[in-house]
């Protein structure tokens, strides 16, 4: 019976709706919203809830239905790693004596347990077409803290450290891989970026060059004038190197042509060494 008076009012339901788009009978708008909404909460109140057996089968169907998204999420990203997977490293004393040195016997018993951690954390990621590679990192390792580089198809590189590999290792094990947004850590053209500190990164070009440009006119007597162009890299740690050549004018006012090399530290903002190659030899000012 509960069934039938909900249809009924499920019926004058839609018919109120018809007649809020088009009013009928003379009735105005106004009263077929009044209508449709009074009809909406009679079928809350009468539609009858689900017997508990019913319910038992839709909470199944519900987790059936989870359980294979889970599923295809996995196998998507099984698939993106396999390359990857196929040509993973086995590491021993014997064959890597400097990642071994590098990371310390603690951290090296555990880099064939976790490298295909790296993989999986970088295959997660929407930014990874699909694993090419991956290996341990010796630039970027340290002691009992090793790090992977994984390499995708697209060009885009990943470092994972060990925490990332560690977790995605553990998502493998519980079959729970998932799409990540994780950003990739540079690219085929920006390698330099990967072996970047934090403060390397969030230096902006043109103020360290600028910052090294007025450091060296304060230290000569004459006019210069800077050339176009100039060479930008990554030293070790925080030092970002740039060399640049100018023009200085000596005390005959002839311009001779000379070229400085700036190490400024992207952590302390200060210049660490700074040298001026000309025609006479060089001149070390920091």
């Amino acid at each position: 019976m509960r069934e039938f008076i909900a249809l009924l009012f499920m019926l004058a339901f839609f018919a109120g709706a018809w007649g809020i788009i088009k009013p009928y009978k003379g009735l105005s708008r106004k009263k077929f919203v009044l209508i449709t909404i009074c009809c909406f909460i009679a079928i809350g109140i009468i539609a009858p809830s689900p017997t508990p057996e019913q319910q038992a089968k839709r909470d199944a169907e519900a987790k059936a239905a989870q359980i294979a998204e889970v599923e295809a999420g996995q196998n998507e990203i099984l698939a993106k790693a396999k390359a990857g997977m196929e040509s993973v490293t086995k590491y021993t004393k014997d064959d890597f004596e400097d990642t071994y040195a590098k990371v310390g016997a603690g951290a090296f018993k555990r880099l064939n347990e976790l490298e295909p951690g790296a993989i999986y954390a970088a295959a997660e990621s929407k930014n990874c077409d699909a694993v090419s590679v991956g290996a341990v990192s010796l630039k970027m390792s340290r002691k009992d803290k090793p790090m992977w580089f994984v390499d995708c198809s697209n060009g885009n590189r990943f470092m994972i450290d060990t925490a990332q590999a560690e977790a995605a290792m553990q998502r493998f094990k519980d079959k729970k891989l998932v799409a990540t947004d994780l950003e990739q850590s540079c690219t085929d053209k920006t390698v330099s970026m990967c072996s970047a500190s934090k403060a390397q990164k969030s230096a902006k070009e043109v103020e360290v060059v600028t910052f090294c440009d007025m450091t060296v006119q304060k230290a000569l007597v004459g006019d210069s004038s800077m050339d176009w162009g100039w060479d930008y890299g990554f030293g070790d740690d925080d030092t970002i190197r740039v060399a640049r050549d100018f023009k200085a004018e000596n005390a005959f006012g002839a311009k001779l042509k000379h070229r400085y090399f700036c190490d400024f530290n992207a952590a302390t903002q200060r210049i660490e060494k700074l040298v001026i190659e000309g025609p006479f030899g060089s001149q070390k000012i920091i």
